[in-house]
């Protein structure tokens, strides 16, 4: 004869609450990783975002230290250096960048003036530099995009140099 195990009264009355206890806690955990992912996306877009400026900056200061070096060497051999623009008149560099085909452009993305006759400071002192020393100041602004071609960010930077 088999034994008989006596049912208890408490598991007939169960009624699947471990099933939906689950439930919610796989609900709770999706949205947990629905909000990680979309915090990794934005993450990745911020860096992809300061890449590209990064790329950019770096490349309009290329141009621009280009145009010192270039300036530096007709200085130090008695020549005067090529100026693209040799007014006192004010400049807009809004304007300028906007006129620029940037991502396309070599030369006519760096605008070189001398700007020491235009201030009634030639004979100032601007660091470690005194003017009478150099003879010449120069305000040099260069723009570059982040790629050659189809750049998606443009940085316009702008010095004074003193060779």
């Amino acid at each position: 004869m088999r034994a008989r195990i006596p049912s208890s009264p408490g598991r007939r009355q169960q009624r699947g609450i471990a099933l939906y206890i689950a439930l919610i806690l796989l609900l709770l955990l999706t949205l947990l990783g629905l909000a990680a992912v979309q915090v990794t996306t934005m993450q990745e877009r911020m860096a992809g975002n300061y890449r590209t400026l990064n790329l950019a900056f770096q490349n309009a200061e290329s141009r621009v230290r280009d145009s010192e070096l270039a300036i530096g060497r007709t200085v130090n051999t008695g020549s005067a250096p090529t100026m693209t623009d040799n007014t006192c008149a004010g400049f807009d560099i809004d304007s300028w960048a906007n006129l620029v085909d940037v991502p396309n452009a070599t030369a006519t993305a760096v605008r070189t003036r001398r700007v020491d006759r235009c201030s009634g400071t030639s004979s100032g002192k601007y660091g470690q530099k005194v003017n009478d020393d150099t003879n010449s100041i120069y305000q040099i602004t260069g723009a570059a995009s982040d790629r050659a071609t189809d750049g998606s960010t443009v940085v316009v930077l702008e010095t004074v140099f003193i060779p």
